[in-house]
């Protein structure tokens, strides 16, 4: 009987470890199912049995041994973590903290699991150790000790790590973190907003972690912003009293506001009210668009919308057209994304008879002149306080006298040529000049390389001899715009500067006019490609754009650019490799270090004995 006990002692450990790795793949497994029921009940028998076998085999001096101990250590540690998975599993878990545990009780649950996780590591670590040490070592309970202490601090670190990850953007142009445009829009927003995530983790556990890390990026912009994520499944009574119905619903509103239910006439639809919005991201498709539907919902509900008019008629730049990229579509999609209302100057809103209830009025572009009932309609309109962006090609015969007279400033319509241009030709100009002016404020400060601006074949302006223009000092007129200093007017028309009739030049290609007795603006580019959308996103065209239409509504800090949808794609894993990949780390790696360790001082501490044996 005694020999039987040696010789099955002998398999101890290993019986051990298998019993251990049977319950960690039942764990595992995805479905509950007869599969899952067999493994851990396999483990059970073999666990109980090595367990009585532990006991039986190892008796009086036998005990004190530092094999007996790791046994005894990974036998109780491994009892202990099965104890803490069975207390975890849904069956009992919601018997102990409810049907719908959140937040507290949420995170608890995941340090039982870590604990669990953890035990089983330590207990498989003592049984490596227990097959390879003898008797000598005494000590090995204690050092086993000290590595699950060790291999315990480098799991919590991961999982805090895991719980609290910090994501750090190694792509070329950050598409996986918030744009510095969109955190200076973000830094802009003076009320407190809230963002109600409405997420079940366990079923859109990617997509969670994806929004938990953009989210948090958009909190470190504002500390005013602040956000939760909310299980609609669990809380579905929050989730009615919010109004929100399906799971991957992103709630954006202003808590001084109150939410409104109105019956609609169709059958009760619940209604929102003006202070909060909501959209959805329910895919990885959703995520590329993330941050321009969360920018875009921000200043919904903080900021204030504008009514900003197109001219039309006249030949203008359109939205939509044959050519796309001679269209301005990426322009409007900007101003839609800040929310702003769009719309036509036309008959239909009393123009020219009357101008309409209007923030900003844009002339993109004309290719025919105004009538003259028009041109009194836009004169009455700036003089009164109004504010204009008009941009016009040299080539159009649109004539803006009218309002470029009293600044006494002349529109000559010849084509800026400069040695500073995109090819072909010498008239897509690149400007990086710029005077001193609230628009162009952050262009002058940059290096050369992230301040240049593309004008495809810009006029210029120059100061009007006129004596029979009004005095130009109820205005301010800054020429914030230049062309670069080697620019100059072809005279003799061969694209081929002469030295001594054609001199080299800064040309005036923008100005902005502020009027001194009411809030009267006026910006007059004398380009109109720049904003179309083959050129809007080279260089900084959409930041000067953007900026232009800010300093016109005098709302600099929420008028910007929005980011747009990005193609690039993330590594994707299976569920499996996930899984993997999460032990590997957490696991597996600080596990093999630290055993690693353990048997490097070991081998070192024996070659010192030997060494102190021998003399």
């Amino acid at each position: 009987m005694q020999n039987w006990l040696n010789k099955a002692r002998s398999y101890l450990a290993a019986a051990l470890t298998f019993s251990l790795l049977l319950a960690y793949v039942a764990s595992g497994m995805a479905t509950k199912g007869f599969g899952y029921f067999v493994l851990l009940f396999i483990a059970g028998l073999i666990f109980t049995g090595s367990g009585l076998l532990l006991y039986a085999a190892y008796k009086g001096a036998e005990r004190q041994g530092g094999t007996f101990r790791l046994l005894q250590l990974a036998y109780w540690l491994a009892a202990f973590s099965l104890f803490c998975y069975y207390l975890q599993i849904d069956f009992f878990w919601t018997k102990l903290a409810g049907e719908n545990a959140q937040g507290t009780a949420e995170r608890l649950r995941q340090i039982i699991q870590i604990v669990y996780f953890s035990g089983f590591a330590v207990a498989l670590i003592s049984l490596l150790v227990a097959t390879a040490v003898k008797t000598e070592a005494r000590h090995a309970q204690g050092a086993v000790l000290t590595l699950g202490g060790l291999l315990l601090f480098l799991v919590s670190l991961n999982y805090w790590s895991h719980i609290r990850p910090a994501a750090v953007d190694m792509t070329m142009m950050r598409k996986f973190s918030l744009s510095p445009e969109s955190r200076e829009l973000l830094k802009g927003i003076e009320g407190e907003v809230r963002i109600t995530a409405f997420y079940s983790q366990n079923f859109f556990s990617d997509l969670y972690r994806d929004t938990d890390l953009l989210l948090r990026d958009a909190v470190s912009a504002n500390s005013k912003i602040s956000y939760t994520f909310v299980d609609p499944l669990r809380e579905k009574e929050l989730a009615d009293q919010k109004g929100v119905d399906r799971i991957g619903t992103i709630l954006v509103e202003r808590p001084d506001g109150n939410e409104v239910e109105k019956q609609g006439e169709a059958g009760g639809k619940k209604q929102r009210a003006k202070n909060s919005t909501t959209f959805e991201i329910l895919d990885e498709d959703g995520i590329k668009r993330f941050e321009r539907e969360l920018i875009s919902n921000i200043v919904h509900v903080a900021g204030k919308k504008r009514n900003i008019y197109y001219s039309q008629g006249h030949e203008e730049k359109s939205v939509s057209g044959n050519f796309k990229d001679d269209t301005i579509a990426t322009f409007d999609e900007n101003l839609r994304a800040l929310r702003h209302h769009l719309k036509q100057l036309s008959p239909a809103e009393g123009f020219p008879v009357k101008m309409p209830q209007a923030d900003l009025v844009l002339v993109l572009g004309p290719r025919r002149d105004f009538t003259p009932a028009e041109k009194a309609t836009l004169k009455k309109y700036f003089e009164d306080g109004g504010k204009l962006l008009i941009a016009l090609d040299p080539e159009s015969p649109a004539d803006f006298s009218f309002l470029l007279s009293p600044l006494k400033v002349k529109y000559a319509r010849e084509r800026v040529h400069s040695d500073m241009a995109l090819p072909p030709g010498k008239t897509t100009l690149q400007s990086m000049n710029y005077s001193e002016h609230a628009i162009t404020a952050p262009f002058v400060k940059r290096p050369e390389e992230r301040k240049l601006t593309i004008f495809p074949g810009a006029g210029y302006f120059e100061t009007s001899n006129d004596t029979t223009a009004l005095s130009a000092a109820d205005y301010d007129v800054n020429y914030f715009l230049l062309s670069h200093f080697t620019s100059w007017i072809d005279k003799i028309p061969n694209g081929v500067r002469d030295d001594k009739k054609e001199p080299i030049a800064s040309f005036k290609i923008g100005l902005a006019a502020k009027s001194k007795k009411n809030a009267g603006r006026l910006i007059f580019v004398a380009d109109s490609d720049f904003i179309v959308n083959k050129f809007i996103y080279m260089h900084q065209n959409m930041e000067l754009a953007a900026r232009m239409i800010g300093w016109l509504i005098e709302d600099e800090k929420l008028t910007g650019v929005v980011a747009g949808k990005y193609d690039d794609e993330k590594v994707k894993l299976t569920g499996i490799k996930d899984t993997l990949v999460f032990h590997l780390f957490l696991y597996i790696y600080p596990g093999l270090i630290l055993l690693t360790g353990f048997f490097i001082v070991r081998a070192k501490r024996r070659r010192m004995s030997d060494r102190a044996g021998s003399h």
